[in-house]
């Protein structure tokens, strides 16, 4: 049995993002937990570079380190979010911002399982899922986990994605790809 782990960016927790997030959970057998990052208290890094020379990150105290248990834990996870101004919303950007206390530290082994980004846009042009690929890409190789799928669900403002047939073909397909890399 599979653990998915999904870590919600979005201010709308019923919305576009979620929606395929359901349906990629339902496909991947196992439990499922959903971490609202709009509702988690998590603090920024301030980047005082206490974990660089060796220190405990005095943020402690926040949800971070039960989230990051759990993510841990998961099999899967999957990092979800519409874009705001061509990037990853900013409760997600800020939990990543946290992850340099990993990138100080050998991680190795320690978050086994494998990542997948969706993200959802309510207009559509050339190249809109680029950038959220890449810092997505960059943070879960900070943790050792292999960015192995993406799903862009574009001009949900006329379209949601949940009636999207695209995305939910890209949805069925990488439910697959997470399957075979779990054997």
């Amino acid at each position: 049995m599979s653990n998915v782990t999904i870590l919600c960016g979005s201010p709308r927790p019923d919305g576009n993002g979620m929606t395929l997030a359901r349906r990629l959970a339902a496909l991947i057998p196992g439990q499922l937990s959903i971490v609202d990052l709009y509702a988690a208290n998590v603090r920024l890094c301030r980047g005082c570079g206490v974990c660089a020379s060796g220190g405990v990150c005095p943020l402690g105290g926040d949800d971070f380190l039960p989230i990051m248990e759990k993510v841990a834990a998961a099999r899967c996870v999957v990092m979800v979010s519409p874009l705001h101004f061509s990037g990853l919303s900013a409760p997600l950007v800020g939990f990543i911002s946290r992850f340099q206390v990993f990138w100080n530290k050998d991680v190795t082994g320690r978050f086994p399982g494998v990542a997948a980004l969706l993200v959802t846009g309510g207009s559509e042009y050339p190249g809109m899922f680029v950038a959220p690929r890449k810092v997505a890409g960059a943070a879960f190789k900070t943790l050792g986990m292999p960015l192995i799928g993406m799903v862009g669900a574009a001009d949900t403002d006329r379209v949601p994605a949940g009636d999207n047939p695209d995305a939910i073909s890209q949805i069925d397909a990488l439910a697959g790809e997470i399957l075979a890399s779990l054997i």
